[in-house]
């Protein structure tokens, strides 16, 4: 699932806002990615953005939007960090890319500009089976 070690591509231009990290949660589990890497999760999954972490700039200032996911439907500000996504109920097909239901974005903006991305693959599991979060 995660890779042991996950480097950063290439060197933002100075004084532009720079994503270095996603942290996440897998079913509770810690996980990192890189900038535009993709997760494979199985529909059931638990999945939760922890964090992002910042080349360049201050993260706290950056908007982590899982589209296709709403956290807060009173005050749906965009924000999803720090809420635990269940993958079999809690997505919208409709905004998945392709509106199948099985890949999405996860899109970090600061000023409305996009400054990283994260793809997060689901697949059905076999059998009728899901894994089982620990």
């Amino acid at each position: 699932m995660a890779k042991a070690a996950v480097k950063p591509v290439g060197k933002p231009p100075a004084g532009k806002p720079a994503l270095q990290f996603f942290k996440t949660r897998i079913n509770g589990k810690p996980h990192t990615y890189g900038n535009f890497e993709h997760v494979q999760l199985i529909r059931g999954d638990q999945f939760e953005i922890v964090d992002v972490t910042a080349l360049q700039g201050n993260a706290s200032d950056w908007v982590v939007n899982f589209k296709g996911f709403v956290g807060d439907r009173r005050n749906n500000t965009g924000e999803d960090r720090g809420y635990v996504i269940h993958t079999g109920k809690d997505l919208w097909a409709r905004y998945s890319l392709k509106k199948q239901g099985m890949a999405y974005q996860i899109i970090v903006t600061f000023n409305k500009d996009v400054i990283g991305k994260l793809f997060v693959d689901i697949k059905d599991p076999k059998h009728g089976k899901k894994r089982s979060p620990k």
